[in-house]
């Protein structure tokens, strides 16, 4: 739906929210309406809902989000009465500092049709998850079968080493579960002992650091690389006595798929549903890891080029960082908003200021400093 559209005509702010049955337990979809014009719209899928009560599971999903939510409306339109409504609606009140809130089932009018709309909604993210589950499942039978596979693998953890022309070198660990990103087991790792662009030693890092804490396991790990990362990943595993664990690499170049006990590669078509998950795993390890390495190196451009500024030590430096964020902000900055920062006297600002000043007259470039860089 539109954001911003016009859903109601009294103007009033409130939820609307409504349980959806599903054959995996309650789908839970939620309208944010303040002064009659959609705001938002979320749906939730709440865990061990099959069989449940339609009043509990309500109960328990306005106890637990209403717990958090920055904002209580007065009004809340709901498909299916809570259990322990009273109670509710005095907890409610006391989120909304002591303001009354009206729990409601509308049977008819303007409200129950936003309510159905809600519900349709619902039913179409619903069964949107569900065909989406089950496109993810053939595709993790696919891989199990094309990599011999006792069974598909319901956890894959994929790697790649990442750097900016050999500076801020990073490694990234994402963990897909069931054919979906699982973010919360998502880590990035600072690269410390490897040499610059010396991605070979910055991945048996990454992975030592990783396996030195072996829980749990992967079924299956995915290498951004060729032959040569996933040698060194087989070795890195072997010396933890982790050998019998499934690993493959993926080369972007041209997509092929390298495996410790075979010799050619694996040249899948690119529709095939094997290949386009393991695609899905190693984009997103490099998207994670770019993301990190990039950032880095900002910071420590940030802070070279703060270093070459006369009377700017450590702490100017971190207030400076702290208060811009970065270079292309302190670019932009006016004197008088580098003189607010407190660390910082006059005339070290001026002194900054007319750095920058030089700097944005060569357009920009932090790195052509000459003799100072």
């Amino acid at each position: 739906m539109e954001r911003q559209k016009a859903v109601a005509t009294d103007l009033k702010d409130r939820d609307v929210i409504a349980l959806v049955e599903t054959p995996k337990g309650f789908s839970i979809g939620l309208f944010r309406v303040r002064r009659g014009k959609l705001l938002g719209a979320e749906t939730f899928v709440p865990r061990g809902t099959e069989g449940a009560d339609s009043g509990e599971v309500m109960k328990e999903f306005l106890r637990h989000y209403y717990d958090t939510a920055a904002v209580v409306p007065g009004e809340l339109l709901l498909s299916h009465m809570p259990v322990e409504k009273e109670f509710l609606e005095k907890w409610l009140q006391q989120k909304r500092g002591n303001k009354k809130i009206h729990l409601k089932v509308p049977l008819r009018g303007e409200k129950k049709a936003l309510l159905e709309l809600v519900k349709k909604n619902t039913l179409f993210q619903a069964q949107h998850d569900q065909a989406d589950s089950r496109e993810k499942e053939l595709s993790l039978e696919e891989l199990a079968a094309l990599l011999e596979l006792p069974e598909p693998p319901q956890r894959i953890e994929g790697y790649d080493i990442s750097h900016l022309a050999g500076r801020g070198t990073v490694g990234s660990m994402v963990v897909f579960v069931g054919g979906k990103p699982w973010k919360e087991g998502y880590r990035r790792f600072k690269v410390r002992t490897a040499g610059p662009a010396d991605d070979y030693a910055a991945l048996a890092e990454v992975l030592e650091r990783r396996f030195n804490n072996s829980k749990p396991l992967p079924a299956l790990i995915l290498i951004d690389g060729g032959r040569g990362q996933l040698s060194v990943t087989c070795s890195i595993l072997e010396k933890k006595g982790l050998g019998h664990l499934p690993v493959i690499a993926l080369a972007e170049e041209r997509e092929q798929i390298f495996l410790p006990q075979r010799k050619a590669p694996l040249d899948l078509p690119d529709s095939h549903p094997a290949l386009q998950l393991l695609q899905q795993v190693r984009d997103e390890a490099h998207r994670f890891a770019l993301s990190l390495s990039r950032n880095l190196v900002k910071k420590s451009s940030f802070s070279s080029f703060l270093e070459s500024v006369p009377g700017i030590g450590p702490v100017r430096r971190k207030a400076l960082l702290e208060h811009f964020g970065g270079l292309e902000a302190l670019r932009k900055a006016s004197l008088e908003e580098i003189k607010s920062v407190r660390a910082v006297d006059s005339a070290t600002a001026e002194r900054l200021y007319r750095e920058l000043q030089e700097i944005n007259s060569r357009g920009g470039d932090f790195f052509d400093r000459g003799s100072k860089d």
